[in-house]
């Protein structure tokens, strides 16, 4: 329901610029198209108001008329140039009306009217419209004979123009071509369109509106107004306009439509990241990572605002150091070289507890209420640096040990920890409650220090084992030992 953007526009009423000039092809000459030099074609105009005199605005159209004949002539008139570049379609309208005495008698007097395109600035010319004269003898005047043409004429350019012509063998002193309304357009047009007013707080906030919706964006959250509508029915091009009253009073405040919940990536919940140092000193995990990544898939905003994502950790996982407050991206490093020093520094071999994403559009939900943070669920996070710790301080156990897994119960993933103070032959199982071996998950030759070793709740083929108790024993030279684990799905 857009209305087209006028690329050149005539209509010929009383006092508008002429926009055209008079060329014969014939002679080859031009002429000024106004009422004070003499041309083949003239301006008619309407008394519109009876006053007894031409007023400024009083309609009009142009016609080629001669008296008292004129004879194999070839008249056009020719429009400025304008631009109508960028146009992948340029629409032609005009409202033409041919009154033509063909005489039998004179069989090479026939006449034709024509309308014509130039995209070069009149270089040359296309036709795109042609009309010969009827075989009757019409009315004096052209009211209730005018036919409307739209005619799409191609892509437009920067030095366009439009003309029409008259060309035959004998005018006569009764032959008129009129033209009237002529519009170059950047698409079709209808007859006509429905537009809106819309008023803010008895104010007029917008006129013309082509559409049926209207966002009044900048306004304060909370700030209530008022609007109203007011449509118009408007002919194209002309006609006229019928405006209706204003519509009922409907009275609203924006509210801040809130971001949705980011969606965690890494670690998975009940992960457990075990830190050791490589054959460079290093620190790395079991995955030969240099640093626990935080990772997790953005959030949406329907108001478009700019999002900014927030660090929440519970538990012992509040000692991560975390320089900085704030972030826009949608992931963050620790570096191990970062946090081991941050754990020892505090005495703690392992520490663990929930880690969560929050994010906010930063609008308050009402002056002056901070802004709402939209919390992610929490996923918890074992890290252990025992290891890592262990040889750092060049420290060795002085005893075999075998300590409670974590987490405990679990599900997925739970770590067991134990001591080997010396090198040894290691053999760790998993067993249900009736006594029957399900797993092996240390089998070796292992060197003194801290160990670690996670387990995921399968058995030794590889398959999920169901949720309940089970035990796991520890066997290293002369020492033996078994603790119970649970495993919740």
């Amino acid at each position: 329901n857009r209305i087209p953007e006028i690329r050149f526009g005539a209509s010929f009423d009383y006092d508008e610029p002429t926009q055209f000039v008079e060329y014969d092809a014939v002679l080859d000459s031009t002429t000024d198209l106004s009422s004070d030099e003499p041309t083949n074609w003239d301006k008619a105009y309407t008394d519109a108001n009876s006053s007894g005199s031409f007023d400024a605005g009083d309609p009009g159209w142009v016609r080629y008329y001669w008296s008292p004949t004129q004879t194999d002539f070839d008249q056009w008139i020719i429009s400025d140039s304008f631009d109508a570049s960028g146009d992948t379609s340029v629409v032609l309208m005009f409202d033409e009306y041919l009154d033509d005495y063909p005489d039998a008698s004179y069989p090479d007097a026939h006449d034709t009217a024509a309308a014509h395109i130039s995209y070069d600035d009149g270089a040359t010319w296309t036709t795109v419209w042609e009309l010969a004269d009827s075989s009757w003898y019409g009315p004096s005047g052209p009211e209730g004979y005018w036919t409307r043409h739209v005619i799409p004429v191609g892509a437009g350019t920067a030095q366009m123009k439009v003309a029409f012509s008259f060309r035959g063998g004998n005018s006569f002193n009764i032959d008129y071509f009129h033209v009237d309304n002529i519009f170059v357009l950047d698409e079709i047009p209808q007859d006509h369109y429905d537009v809106f007013n819309v008023y803010r707080d008895g104010e007029m906030l917008v006129e013309d509106h082509e559409y049926t919706s209207f966002a009044d964006v900048g306004v304060p959250y909370g700030e209530e107004h008022c609007y109203r509508v007011q449509a118009k029915h408007v002919p194209y091009p002309d006609g006229m306009t019928v405006i209706s009253g204003l519509s009922n009073i409907a009275c609203a405040a924006p509210g801040n439509q809130i971001p949705t919940v980011p969606t965690l990536l890494s670690p998975a919940d009940n992960d457990t990241i075990m830190i050791n140092v490589d054959a460079s000193g290093n620190y790395v995990d079991q995955n030969n990572n240099v640093g626990v990544s935080f990772s997790w898939e953005g959030s949406t905003d329907a108001d478009g605002h700019e999002l900014m994502y927030y660090f929440v950790f519970g538990g012992e996982l509040e000692m991560i150091p975390i320089d900085i407050a704030a972030t826009a991206l949608l992931s963050f490093e620790v570096p191990y070289n970062v946090l081991v020093p941050a754990m020892s520094s505090i005495g703690e071999n392992v520490i663990s507890g929930d880690w969560a994403i929050g994010v906010t559009d930063s609008i308050p939900i009402y002056q002056p209420v901070p802004f709402e943070l939209i919390v992610t669920e929490g996923r918890h996070l074992v890290i252990d640096a025992g290891y890592a710790l262990s040889v750092d301080e060049g420290l060795l156990p002085e005893v075999f040990a075998l300590h409670q897994n974590y987490p405990n119960p679990f599900n997925p993933v739970t770590t067991i920890r134990y001591d080997v103070p010396e090198q040894s032959l290691v053999r760790m199982e998993i067993y249900n409650v009736l006594g029957q071996k399900v797993a092996v998950v240390v089998n070796g030759i292992q060197d003194p220090g801290f160990h670690a070793v996670r387990w995921n709740g399968t058995n030794m083929y590889g398959n999920p084992l169901s949720s309940g108790m089970y035990f796991y024993h520890i066997q290293a030279g002369d020492f033996r030992s078994i603790k119970k684990l649970i495993l919740v799905k």
